[in-house]
């Protein structure tokens, strides 16, 4: 047992029951080592599985190390809508996944199209949002859309076009709820403004009367949202 209790501290080992495995597995999250165990399967049967895959799980763990931390590819912590979510990521070649659970953003992928995922999965929640956000305000202040596009913008947080399509930097779903209900009612108005005059400042407070607060936290913090997911 000396050697388990070894293998235990430097792993970081963690020891999971699942109702869903079928067989003993071992995962790799985040640089620590989960053993799952099928109910009835003893621990003793189950570390005796772990020791036969000692040299696998070091390649691994080195693996990843070189990759991803020494690399710095990934973080250990997202801001989704201001609030941080921990990332539970675990390499797989089978299959690309990324659910949210219990503040914790939890991504199964290939190493080289993790960033790609992330992007995929935040750009699909940023839009339901948008869209629900453009439905209220327009049903309460009579504004006429067309399209709404989430995408990589550089330089602006969003855009209105003459053709009443509204265009989103998708970076932002990294700021507070607040500062994307402002963006949303700033490219809203636009719609009856297509201009920053003084009447279009007054529809937009009439709408957000602390919109200042708003704006100004994205001139001053605007550009740090653009350090996630960068490559």
């Amino acid at each position: 047992m000396n050697k388990i209790a070894d293998l235990t501290k430097e792993y970081n080992l963690k020891v999971r029951k699942s109702t869903k495995a079928k067989n003993v597995a071992i995962r790799i999250v985040n640089q620590h080592v989960e053993l799952v165990l099928p109910l009835g399967v003893s621990e003793k049967l189950g570390y005796k599985f772990l020791l036969s895959k000692e040299k696998w799980i070091q390649d691994k763990l080195k693996n990843l190390s070189s990759n991803f931390i020494d690399a710095k590819l990934i973080r250990t912590e997202y801001p989704i809508f201001g609030e941080l979510h921990e990332l539970i990521y675990t390499e797989t070649s089978l299959y690309s996944s990324v659910f949210i659970k219990n503040n914790q953003l939890v991504v199964y992928s290939k190493k080289c199209s993790l960033n790609g995922t992330l992007k995929v999965f935040l750009k699909n929640i940023l839009s339901s949002e948008i869209d629900a956000l453009c439905a209220f305000y327009a049903k309460q202040y009579n504004f006429k859309y067309n399209n709404i596009v989430v995408k990589e913008l550089r330089t602006k947080w969003g855009s209105c076009s003459s053709l009443k399509n509204l265009n989103f930097n998708w970076r932002i779903i990294f700021a507070p709820k607040n500062i994307l209900s402002y963006l949303v009612i700033h490219e809203l108005c636009h719609l009856k403004e297509m201009n920053h005059s003084n009447k279009f400042w007054n529809l937009v407070a009439e709408i957000d009367p602390n919109y200042r607060e708003s704006r100004l936290w994205l001139k001053k913090n605007g550009r740090q949202l653009y350090n996630y997911l960068s490559n």
